[in-house]
């Protein structure tokens, strides 16, 4: 039986777990209260950074831009599209509740999470390669309430005028990512109530 680190944190208070999967796996899960969606884009950032770190991690997204999608070599356009196109394909989108933030190494190994956990392997995998990533999270008003509702990556390229392109890629929708709208947009586009951003 193999020891994982604490890769799950479920948002509601409580003490500490530890979980035995069907595999025999040993998985801590840390319970935390959030103040703020600013406090959960700030532990998603600080996911991120850890992450990007991991061998594991540099060596899959080199492997994807490489070997996969046969990307040439400092095209961070090609690198972000890739690396998109193949979470989207790779890591099925399911709705969480209670709310939980996995490592991105939990996600890539179960295959599947929810919003916050695709736009934490898209950002690991494109900064362990060198392309500078943004977590955009979005809160509007439903029933009669301010509430986070969803959070995406963007990914910063450079593009032929050397000016910096914010490149959207929810991997969480039924759109190819080469084909992408805004997110934003598409919120924007519905009349959603107190539309509110967060970048980290």
């Amino acid at each position: 039986m193999s020891v994982l680190p604490v890769d799950r944190v479920i948002c509601r208070f409580g003490d500490p777990e530890v979980e035995h999967t069907v595999a025999g796996d040993e998985v801590s899960t840390r319970r935390v209260t959030f103040r703020s969606q600013e406090d959960q884009i700030r532990y998603l950032r600080d996911t991120v950074e850890m992450s990007r770190c991991l061998a594991a991690i540099r060596a899959r997204a080199r492997d994807l831009v490489f070997r996969v999608y046969n990307c040439m070599p400092r095209n961070d356009f090609d690198y972000a599209l890739a690396i998109g196109d193949w979470v989207q394909r790779s890591i099925r989108y399911v709705r969480e509740i209670p709310e939980v933030f996995q490592t991105p190494t939990m996600t890539i190994a179960c295959g599947y999470g929810d919003c916050d956990d695709h736009a934490t392997v898209v950002c690991s995998l494109l900064e362990s390669i060198g392309v500078e990533t943004e977590l955009v999270g979005m809160a509007w008003e439903a029933e009669g309430q301010t509430t986070y509702n969803h959070i995406f990556p963007r990914a910063l390229v450079t593009s032929g005028q050397q000016r910096t392109v914010r490149l959207p890629l929810d991997t969480t929708l039924q759109r190819p990512i080469r084909a992408m709208t805004d997110p934003i947009a598409i919120a924007r586009s519905r009349n959603l109530r107190n539309l509110r951003l967060f970048i980290g």
